[in-house]
């Protein structure tokens, strides 16, 4: 058999009705050296089955059937079972265009790449695509590059109008299989951290020399109403405050000033956690309020807002930040409230 050149990880849960098209646009790529890992996470739906139709039809399919473990974990299981030379994710839910991983690996192979993001395409519910590229043109980050990098994956500069400079997500991307393994890089669980996505890229560029950003979007993100997502989570704020503290430990030992960038992280998700507490339809509005008003308490919270240069933010969140600076839960949540009826 032909030395394999990338493992693609496929963590499969509740898609039965996306997944022969993720699977298909893998095995359609005009790269064939690569191996396809699908990890049925425990599925309860006829997931397993097609999982296993396909290996038994394609010999460079591999079926992992375990107990229902999340995302990142079931990631794990894929790493430990990998033999290409690099290693990519795709979510079961989405697809990838043909010629994704053949780009991208000749990317990394004529440049020396340890990783390779691209950019991806966006598909909402009504069949509305948007192109989502951070680069007009191909860079390569070198090692006393990649920090300022990873801080703006992490966080955008507060002067940015995006909340985004570089989606921190994993499936848009090539990893070198043998830094990961070496370094014994794995996924947290999102169930613990909230995001499974951030500490990885953290620990992984933490040990790499040389990664790129290309503007192709060959990734299609696909919105799906049913995923976890999308639901109510009221744990959901104490996992991003275990988060957070865990990248400023990830990070603490690097020669850079991450403070505004993490800031701006904890912002964004402040304010998604009180979007779905607003819009949560089975709590009072007492309830609801007393809970937004024990997050802007909390000391992390407080702290982000004692230091963070927030009158460079764009315009649009300036008085939101300052009603959270100020304790001031009724205008906070009317913002957000207000914001909500707008999009």
């Amino acid at each position: 058999m032909d030395k394999i050149l990338i493992s693609v990880i496929v963590p499969v849960y509740n898609v039965e009705k996306y997944l022969k098209r993720c699977i298909d646009s893998i095995l359609s790529q005009t790269l064939k050296n690569i191996e396809i890992i699908l990890i049925n996470d425990g599925s309860p739906d006829n997931c397993k089955t097609i999982c296993e139709d396909y290996e038994k039809a394609h010999k460079n399919i591999r079926v992992i059937n375990q107990e229902n473990k999340g995302l990142g974990l079931a990631r794990n299981e894929g790493i430990k079972i990998a033999k290409g030379e690099y290693i990519a994710f795709v979510d079961s839910d989405d697809y990838i265009e043909s010629k994704m991983y053949e780009d991208l690996y000749e990317l990394c192979s004529k440049n020396n790449l340890d990783s390779v993001f691209s950019g991806y395409k966006r598909l909402n519910s009504k069949g509305r695509i948007t192109i989502k590229s951070e680069t007009s043109n191909f860079q390569i980050f070198e090692k006393d590059q990649i920090t300022g990098f990873l801080a703006q994956i992490i966080g955008p500069y507060p002067s940015n109008k995006s909340d985004v400079k570089y989606a921190m997500s994993v499936w848009r991307s090539l990893y070198k299989s043998e830094i990961i393994k070496k370094n014994n890089i794995k996924f947290y669980s999102e169930r613990e951290f909230g995001s499974e996505d951030i500490l990885f890229q953290v620990d992984y560029l933490k040990h790499s020399k040389k990664t790129g950003i290309y503007p192709e979007t060959y990734y299609v993100y696909c919105e799906n109403e049913e995923s976890l997502t999308t639901k109510y989570n009221k744990n959901k704020f104490n996992s991003y405050i275990k988060l957070f503290s865990k990248i400023e430990t990830e990070v603490s030992s690097m020669n850079y000033n991450f403070d505004d960038h993490i800031n701006r992280l904890k912002f964004l998700y402040l304010r998604i956690i009180i979007r779905d507490e607003i819009l949560c339809k089975s709590k009072h509005f007492k309830d609801k309020i007393n809970y937004i008003s024990s997050m802007i308490l909390h000391p992390d919270i407080l702290k982000m807002t004692k230091n963070y240069p927030y009158k460079k933010l764009p315009l649009a969140h300036r008085s939101l930040f300052a009603a959270i600076k100020h304790r001031n839960i009724f205008l906070v949540y009317l913002i957000i409230f207000l914001e909500t009826k707008i999009k």
